[in-house]
C-alpha cells in the first residue's frame, strides 16, 4: 500500500501532467498546430448562428483548415400563402415516413403497442395481463390510411380498418398526433372512445413548425446548449478527416434543431477523391436530398430534417508535400 506522502507526490505529478496536456490541447489553445490532430471544444445554443475553425500542419507539410458553420434558428419562416404552408407540412410528413421506417413500441398497462408509421399499429397482451408467447393475443388497431387534420388544423396520421371490436363489431382505428419533442418517441396512448385510439408521437423534426403541435417547450426539453467539438485528424496513410460532432455521440442529452449547417475542408489536400458523411441524432445517415457535397464542402439543403449529430469530410488523395 502506498504511504500518504508517496500518494500525495504521485497525485501532484498526475495533476501537473494533466495540466500540461490541457494547456497544449484544450480550449485555451483551440487552433493548436499539431502533427496528427487539431481539436476545439465549444457549445451550440438554441436560436443562434455561429462558426468554428481548426487548422493543422500535416506530416508532409500541408496546411489544412476545417471550418464549421451552423444556424439553430429553426423557426419556420412565415408564408403569405396558406396553401403553401399546408403543403410544407405535408411534405415534411413524407420525409418523416421515409426516415422512420422502423417501428416504435411502448407498453401501456397490460398492453404493448407497436406502431409502424407507414404500415399500421397493433397491440399485444403482455405477460402481466395474462398473455402467452405461445398463443399471443394480438389486435390490429388499423392500417395506415393517410394524413389528416385535427380540430385545431394540426397534422395527424390516420389508421383504420383494424380488427373488429366487441360488442358493436366496429373496426378499430387510431390517430397519431405529431408533436414537438427532443427525441423520437411514442409518448402517450389513450382510448377516448371504445376501440378508437389516440397517440402522440414526439419528433424533433416538427419543432417550431406551425402545422404541428408544439406541446413540448423548447427550453424545458432541449436544454440551453449542446457540447460539440471540431477536429482535424491525420491518419497513417496520409488521409485527413475534418469533422464536427456532438460530444455526447451515441447518447446526447440535448437535441437542438438545426436550420442549416456547412462543414468545409480547405487547403492543398482537397481534391477529386473526397468522402462525405453526416448523421442525424439517432445515427441514421442524412439522405442525398438533405445535403450537397462538392470541393471539400458538405452543406444542408432545404430538405434537411433539422437534427444533426455528426458531419465529416475526408480526403482520399495522397497530396504532395508543400516543403
Amino acid at each position: 500500500m502506498l504511504s500518504g506522502t508517496t500518494w500525495t507526490k504521485r497525485s501532484s505529478f498526475l495533476f501537473l501532467l494533466l495540466t500540461i496536456v490541457l494547456q497544449c490541447f484544450g480550449e485555451s489553445n483551440p487552433n493548436y498546430w499539431g502533427d496528427e490532430s487539431s481539436y476545439n471544444a465549444f457549445y451550440i445554443s438554441p436560436n443562434s448562428i455561429g462558426s468554428q475553425d481548426v487548422q493543422m500542419k500535416t506530416e508532409s507539410g500541408n496546411r489544412v483548415t476545417c471550418h464549421f458553420k451552423y444556424d439553430t434558428n429553426a423557426k419556420v419562416e412565415e408564408q403569405d400563402d396558406k396553401k403553401q404552408k399546408v403543403k410544407s407540412g405535408e411534405k415534411l410528413v413524407d420525409d418523416i415516413l421515409k426516415k422512420y421506417a422502423t417501428c416504435f413500441t411502448r407498453t401501456n398497462g397490460v398492453w404493448e403497442y407497436e406502431t409502424c408509421l407507414a404500415v399500421g399499429i397493433k397491440q399485444t397482451l403482455t405477460a402481466n395481463g395474462g398473455g402467452s408467447p405461445e398463443h399471443p393475443t394480438i389486435f390490429s388497431l388499423g392500417k395506415f390510411e393517410g394524413i389528416g387534420r385535427d380540430a385545431n388544423n394540426k397534422i395527424l396520421l390516420r389508421y383504420g380498418g383494424g380488427d373488429d371490436c366487441s360488442p358493436n363489431a366496429a373496426a378499430r382505428s387510431t390517430s397519431i398526433v405529431l408533436a414537438c419533442g427532443p427525441a423520437a418517441e411514442l409518448s402517450a396512448i389513450n382510448e377516448p372512445r371504445t376501440c378508437a385510439y389516440a397517440m402522440t408521437l414526439r419528433l424533433p423534426e416538427v419543432c417550431q413548425h406551425p402545422d404541428f403541435v408544439q406541446e413540448v417547450a423548447q427550453d424545458e426539453k432541449m436544454g440551453p446548449e449542446e457540447p460539440w467539438y471540431i477536429e482535424l485528424m491525420e491518419y497513417h496513410d496520409g488521409a485527413v478527416r475534418c469533422h464536427a460532432q456532438h460530444s455526447g455521440f451515441g447518447n446526447p442529452e440535448t437535441h437542438i434543431p438545426f436550420k442549416s449547417f456547412e462543414l468545409q475542408m480547405s487547403g492543398t489536400l482537397v481534391g477529386d477523391e473526397m468522402e462525405y458523411s453526416a448523421r442525424h441524432i439517432d445515427r441514421l445517415p442524412l439522405s442525398d436530398a438533405e445535403m450537397e457535397t462538392k470541393d471539400g464542402r458538405i452543406t444542408s439543403t432545404s430538405r434537411f430534417l433539422k437534427t444533426l449529430q455528426y458531419v465529416s469530410v475526408t480526403n482520399a488523395n495522397k497530396a504532395k508535400s508543400e516543403l
